[in-house]
Formats: structure tokens, C-alpha cells, sequence
């Protein structure tokens, strides 16, 4: 399909978006990252239930919190874009993701309760914003004729990396669980630490984006037209 995609100009999944850097990196690093997001919906309920033993209702009303805090999120990430740029705010997201999940992995049976709400609270603004702004950096380079083909690809790939997610969490939670007749919060633990590689990875990624790469749509035109 490659050969047959980067030989035509009517494919339906056009890889020559991929020459463009921002839409390269807001479907690879970005696709890094969503895979972690993607994950920790199904890990956090399955941990607080299976691991700490809470009931199914108070599980659901504590990772409820990480909605709240992306609702907040919606009237100013944006606005983070326009003043500190892609590149800037996505590597430092990328790598507050980071260390959000791996304090998802520090939880405990004996980890008060409040403390859990604050820090999925955080955590929800965290993700929003990361995830607003990868989905904003596909579209910073597309031409009018490219928008639709940028659009569908970009969805594909968003539902493809939040499924993966999903996959890959499960996976890594079978491998070290093992022969294992209990699945403790040790094994929890280890796997919210595996995940936290993925947006570390992607921040790395990003770091090779332009200071001025998606500018335009962050608003920034006097700043790229300088350049």
C-alpha cells in the first residue's frame, strides 16, 4: 500500500502528509502519547477496583474528576499555544504526562482519597491540554486540497492509538502478572510505569518540531512572518 499511496495523488490514506513535519509529528509523537491517554481510562477503573478493591461506583466517581479538569482546560489551552508556541508546550506537557502517570503508579490501597481527586484533577488538565494541541498541529500545515484527506488520516489514526492503548496496557499487564492466580497493585504499579515511557518519547519527539512550526495556527503570524 505504500508503493500504491506514494504513487497516485487520489490515495485514500495519503502518506504524503507525512513530508509535513507538524502532521508527522502530531501522528507519530502525538500517536505516542495518545496511546498512553488512551490507556489509563481502562487501567485507573481496572487498578482502583481489582487492585484496591473499591466498589465500581466509587472507582467511577473518582477518575470522574479527570473530566472536570479537561472541561477547565477547554477556554485556555489554546491560549497556551499562542504564547509559548507547539513546540515549547508540547514537550513540557509531554513530559508532565510523564510524571502524571508515573504518580498514578505511587498509588496504594492506603492513599487518602482526596489526594487521588487533586491528582486526577491535575491530571485531566494535563491531558487536555496535550491532547487539544496534538490535534490542533495536524492541521497547522494543511492546504485547502490536503484538509479533508488530513482529516480523515488524523481520525483514523486517533482511534487506531486509543485502542492500541487499551491493547498494549492489557498486554503488559498479562506479561507481568504471569502465572500469577491474583493480580496485585504491584502489577498495576509496574504497568503505569511502562506507559509513562510513551509520552517521554513522544516529548522527545517533539523537540525536533521548529520553534516556529504551526504558528499560523496558534495565532502567531507576526511571529512566523519574522522568521
Amino acid at each position: 500500500y505504500t508503493i500504491h499511496a506514494l504513487t497516485r495523488d487520489n490515495a485514500v490514506i495519503d502518506l504524503k502528509l507525512l513530508r509535513l513535519r507538524t502532521f508527522r509529528a502530531s501522528t507519530a509523537s502525538g500517536g505516542l502519547c495518545r496511546l498512553a491517554m488512551g490507556a489509563i481510562p481502562f487501567m485507573l477503573p481496572l487498578m482502583l477496583q481489582v487492585g484496591f478493591g473499591m466498589a465500581p461506583l466509587q472507582s467511577g466517581f473518582t477518575t470522574f474528576i479527570t473530566s472536570l479538569g479537561a472541561l477547565g482546560t477547554k477556554t485556555f489551552a489554546s491560549r497556551l499555544a499562542q504564547k509559548y508556541g507547539f513546540r515549547k508546550l508540547l514537550v513540557w506537557s509531554g513530559v508532565g504526562l510523564t510524571f502524571m502517570i508515573v504518580g498514578m503508579a505511587q498509588f496504594s490501597p492506603a492513599t487518602p482519597h482526596w489526594f487521588m481527586l487533586i491528582f486526577l484533577l491535575v491530571y485531566g488538565v494535563v491531558r487536555s491540554v496535550q491532547f487539544t494541541n496534538i490535534q490542533a498541529l495536524a492541521y497547522a500545515d494543511l492546504t485547502p486540497e490536503s484538509m479533508s484527506k488530513g482529516t480523515s488520516m488524523a481520525s483514523v489514526i486517533q482511534q487506531l492509538t486509543n485502542s492500541f492503548g487499551v491493547a498494549t496496557a492489557a498486554t503488559v499487564l498479562a506479561i507481568i502478572v504471569g502465572d500469577n492466580a491474583v493480580i496485585t497493585p504491584h502489577d498495576f504499579q509496574m504497568t503505569f510505569l511502562v506507559l509513562a515511557t510513551f509520552p517521554l518519547l513522544s516529548a522527545l519527539g517533539f523537540s525536533f518540531l521548529k520553534p516556529t512550526d504551526g504558528a499560523e495556527m496558534a495565532g502567531n503570524r507576526r511571529r512566523r512572518g519574522g522568521a
